[in-house]
């Protein structure tokens, strides 16, 4: 007999099918999976309830997807040994659901997870039964060819488990067809442990952590997937399953469920859940485009672990992709390979089809804050920065105020009645701003914003004009007053140098753009500008959305000297409820982490949020399975939505920031899955 550890496809399908492991005795099923997996995940669990749960962390690039969650069912149909009687024989009650008119003259095992014995499932003889219907369970017994109670118990006890004991083989055409007990939902094991395979021998790693989670109990309706779910903690999952084909003849075309031989059957609605549109039509459409068949489950019947995952933690979106089958729960579990083997293509597709996605609006975001860093965006000279966002958001509606805020507006579809959403942020960043030079021809300047003195002595310095230079401190014992600063230009004389960079040129730190890891970008002026990106990619999440409010996209000025536009944008627009978005310093003595998502602000500089936008915020992150914290910061400085709440007769305002590492330097670093995380957040609050 080959290696169980390196079988794959229908091989591995056998064995596993052959396993012993009926509901809440899934040991010696979960100890194989267990032995299979460990060398290919990065970590292998044992949940409380009893499910195997294998994890291939991902890289961690910016993504909607955060957590995948596979899933598929261990266990199979079986029965428990209730008591056993005088005569050896079993009495047994159902673990599952089964017609007890397919139990008679079964084949069976009965045992535990270490011990099992054959039998046999009898029954009243038909010519005894005096015209009886077929007889309930308590009419069965199991004959495990005992003579007497005490020979039975020797080998079985009250409380064991059972299940059919089938051969697995192939017959019709070519041998397409597949027979066995237990398809239901070892298929779906077999499905999960061939996808990590070839993810794990190939070396990739996808830009999301993916846990394979092979539950318990899912055949009592009790639904270890739900315990699984609630420490995976999913942001999306598919289950894998078998479902009761329906096709044979004398069926009604509308209780018909698929077709064997068109692929798996993806879910829209069953008895148990409602399932994501969207996620659903994205499987479909991933199978179309690498032709691989699929079809839509037709008729809403049975229930699967979606409904428990769905709902645990703080949701998930989910999926179900079905291989039909017929004569399910019953020993001869019948399906096609190839509606099979279309499901292990299209498991692995679909992982594919999602990193693209996610590298897609990685690489997105990346561009934009490199595009954006280059453009040097001092507090009242924002110009660049406007035309860019006019650029990139060309089909919409744009409207510039007296001040110089830039207004994308998205109109929601409820004819007034939805609400009025401002989300924002600033364009400028902190900048030096020549007001003299010396007799030595070495600028003098003031500072408009926060920079780190300490990180911009000795680097290059760029100015607005294209003039290049150096800082250059001329007191360093006095490293934190910017009077003691000045930039070497060349120039020979304080007429030479003003002639170069005339008062009022303003000027920064320059910093080469690092973005050698693809999930984060160092630049300058790269924390202050990721507010716009981020602003912008919620502009692509939700431009094709259908919603009842109105979004007010709003790229203010000056917001890097007291939030100064905000406030005049808002007392136009008269938000119901505002957000914006900033960054905060990451790292050293903050105590906070970039890379682990985007931060909510619970209280901030002369300014408390309001609870209820903050709380909004904290579920749009949960429902997304995007990883959020709070903190209450005084320090943060100022931000628009402190403006907005103070404007006019004032809105309900928050702050969603993203966490950068050296803020006000010239390598300024934001990791561009904390980015990704507050655009996918804020696009989620825009649409409650």
């Amino acid at each position: 007999m080959s290696d169980i550890t390196t079988l794959r496809g229908t091989e591995l399908l056998r064995e596993l099918s052959l396993t012993f492991g009926p509901s809440g005795c899934e040991d010696p099923v979960a100890d194989l999976i267990e032995k299979i997996v460990s060398p290919l995940a990065d970590e292998v669990i044992r949940d409380r309830a009893g499910s195997v749960i294998a994890l291939l962390r991902g890289t961690g690039e910016g993504s909607s997807v955060r957590r995948m969650m596979f899933s598929a069912h261990m266990d199979e149909v079986g029965f428990m040994v209730s008591s056993v009687e005088d005569d050896g024989t079993l009495k047994m009650a159902p673990l599952s659901a089964r017609d007890p008119k397919i139990l008679a003259g079964q084949y069976v095992t009965v045992g535990d997870g270490r011990r099992q014995v054959n039998g046999c499932v009898g029954m009243v003889p038909v010519h005894l039964s005096e015209g009886k219907e077929m007889p309930a369970y308590r009419e069965l017994y199991v004959d495990v060819g005992a003579s007497s109670r005490e020979e039975a118990e020797k080998v079985v006890k009250k409380g064991d488990f059972g299940t059919f004991r089938s051969d697995f083989v192939r017959f019709g055409q070519n041998g397409r067809m597949l027979k066995g007990k237990a398809i239901d939902d070892r298929l779906g094991c077999t499905v999960l442990i061939d996808t990590l395979r070839t993810l794990a021998e190939s070396g990739e790693r996808l830009p999301y952590d993916t846990y394979f989670a092979f539950t318990c109990r899912e055949e009592l309706g009790i639904s270890g997937a739900a315990c699984a779910a609630n420490l995976i903690r999913p942001s999306h999952a598919v289950v894998f399953e078998a479902t009761a084909v329906a096709d044979v003849d004398g069926t009604p075309e509308t209780q018909r469920v698929a077709e064997q031989g068109r692929g798996g059957a993806v879910s829209l609605a069953d008895r148990g859940t409602v399932y994501d549109r969207d996620f659903a039509r994205f499987i479909i459409d991933t199978a179309e485009k690498n032709s691989i068949p699929c079809q839509v489950k037709k008729f809403v019947s049975g229930g699967n672990d979606s409904s428990k995952i769905q709902r645990a933690a703080e949701g998930a979106r989910v999926a179900a992709i079905s291989a039909p089958a017929r004569y399910i729960h019953t020993a001869s579990n019948v399906i096609r390979e190839d509606d099979f083997l279309s499901i292990e293509r299209l498991a692995e597709a679909l992982l594919r089809a999602l990193t693209c996605a996610a590298r897609k609006e990685c690489k997105r975001m990346k561009n934009t804050i490199i595009e954006l860093s280059r453009i040097i965006s001092p507090p009242g000279g924002e110009d660049g920065v406007r035309e860019y966002v006019i650029k990139k958001t060309g089909g919409a509606e744009h409207e510039i105020d007296l001040m110089g805020n830039l207004t994308v507006r998205l109109p929601g579809n409820a004819d007034g009645e939805g609400a009025r959403i401002m989300i924002s942020a600033s364009m400028d960043e902190p900048v030096f701003i020549v007001n003299d030079a010396d007799g030595k021809g070495r600028v003098r300047f003031a500072l408009l914003g926060d920079l780190d003195l300490g990180s911009a002595s000795g680097a290059a310095a760029e100015f607005g004009n294209g003039v290049r230079g150096s800082v250059v401190p001329l007191d360093r014992e006095k490293k934190d007053d910017v009077l003691s600063y000045c930039a070497d230009i060349g120039a020979a004389s304080k007429e030479d140098a003003l002639a170069k960079a005339p008062t009022g040129t303003c000027l920064r730190p320059a910093g080469e753009v690092s973005d050698s890891t693809e999930n984060f970008v160092s630049a300058p002026s790269a924390a202050a500008k990721t507010g716009v990106a981020v602003l912008l990619s919620v502009y692509e999440k939700l431009k094709n959305e259908k919603r009842k409010n109105d979004v007010y996209l709003v790229f203010t000025v000056q917001g890097k000297v007291g939030a100064r536009g905000a406030g005049p944008a808002a007392a136009r627009i008269k938000p119901d409820r505002a957000v914006s978005v900033e960054s905060i310093s990451a790292g050293g003595d903050t105590g906070r982490v970039a890379g682990r998502g985007p931060i909510v602000l619970a209280l901030g500089e002369r300014f408390v949020p309001d609870p209820d936008v903050t709380g909004e915020l904290k579920r749009a992150a949960a429902e997304a399975g995007i990883p959020c914290s709070a903190v209450a910061d005084k320090k943060t400085g100022p931000t628009d939505a402190s403006a907005i709440q103070r404007t006019g007769a004032g809105a309900p305002s928050g702050v969603i920031a993203v966490p950068a590492k050296y803020r006000g330097s010239p390598s300024e670093t934001v990791y561009l899955s904390d980015a990704e995380g507050a655009a996918e957040t804020v696009a989620r609050f825009c649409l409650d």
